[in-house]
């Protein structure tokens, strides 16, 4: 990676992982006097999940032309 771009990536990195930490930090001081702390950290760890499927190569389905 170039010299000059890698100061920004990382402070961009920096700010994602901070952003990320107080979005779910609001979200358990909102959702934890309705629910448990154990519900509000299963349901992190399903969306958690579902990110990370979401990284994965799934194969394409081929789709057939129509012949018209």
């Amino acid at each position: 990676m170039a010299e000059r771009c890698r100061g920004t990536i990382n402070s961009y990195h920096a700010s994602l992982l901070n952003l990320g930490i107080f979005s779910v930090s609001f979200a358990l001081g909102t959702v934890v006097p309705r629910f448990s702390v154990t519900l509000f950290c299963g349901l992190v760890g399903v969306v958690t999940l579902l990110g990370a499927c979401l990284l994965i190569p799934w194969p394409r389905r081929k789709t057939q032309a129509v012949a018209a």
